[in-house]
């Protein structure tokens, strides 16, 4: 199978499982990051684009948080 064929798969399968009302879990990824020991260190996102989880309401909460 050629790589267009996969994301064009990958593609439909965001498209029909994609829900607005998802939402990541802020509380879990801070006890993540907690019990992992992670601080002071630079976590990068992404802008989501084509049915992608969108992460950007998490990173702002990790800026303000100042992780």
């Amino acid at each position: 199978m050629k790589k267009l064929e996969i994301r064009k798969k990958i593609l439909k399968l965001r498209r029909e499982n994609y829900s607005y009302k998802s939402k990541i879990d802020i509380k879990l990824i801070m006890k993540i990051l907690k019990k992992e020991k992670i601080n002071n260190t630079t976590i990068g996102g992404y802008y989501p684009y084509n049915f992608e989880v969108d992460d950007i309401e998490i990173l702002e909460k990790l800026e303000k948080k100042k992780l």
